[in-house]
């Protein structure tokens, strides 16, 4: 998360500052989207080969 305290749980997290967090995933997400080469299938087989 985007904060200087890293050894609280994501549980404590005020519903607002966790829709700032989502916010900037989406915008990231949107962002490198139109990046030449990136697709949503292309994001998708990434995500599960980190996964795997």
């Amino acid at each position: 998360m985007f904060t200087d305290q890293h050894t609280g749980q994501l549980a404590e997290v005020p519903a607002a500052r966790m829709r700032t967090v989502v916010d900037a995933w989406a915008d990231r997400t949107e962002a490198l989207m139109r990046e030449p080469g990136w697709s949503r299938s292309t994001s998708s087989k990434t995500a599960a080969r980190r996964s795997a």
